[in-house]
């Protein structure tokens, strides 16, 4: 019997996206920050449980847990975020401890 070779179109490239978009700056709290409320709804399903409030209950004793809110500031974008860190860049200086520098030196030979 011979082998019959069929055929077959080479896989189609795919659409080279601009980095731009690939970057997806503006979505860096949703990448961050945590599930959405539907994502939380199935997590807390696999759980048993209703609400966060009633997990939290369950799992953290009472003598730890904290009876206000959080003093916590609003969440930035990514580009809020890289500007702020470009902004402190500068001010940062890489330094050894003297140690670390005894060690390195018995470690590799000059």
């Amino acid at each position: 019997m011979q082998d019959t070779l069929i055929p077959t179109r080479a896989p189609a490239k795919p659409a080279r996206l601009p980095l731009a978009q690939l970057e997806q700056r503006d979505a860096f709290c949703a990448r961050h920050i945590g599930p959405d409320a539907a994502d939380e709804a199935a997590m807390l399903a696999v759980l048993g449980y209703a609400t966060r409030a009633a997990l939290i209950d369950d799992v953290v004793p009472a003598a730890i847990r904290e009876s206000s809110a959080l003093a916590v500031p609003a969440g930035r974008t990514e580009t809020e975020a890289l500007a702020e860190l470009r902004e402190i860049a500068p001010r940062t200086r890489c330094r050894v401890r003297s140690s670390a520098r005894a060690i390195t030196a018995r470690i590799c030979p000059a």
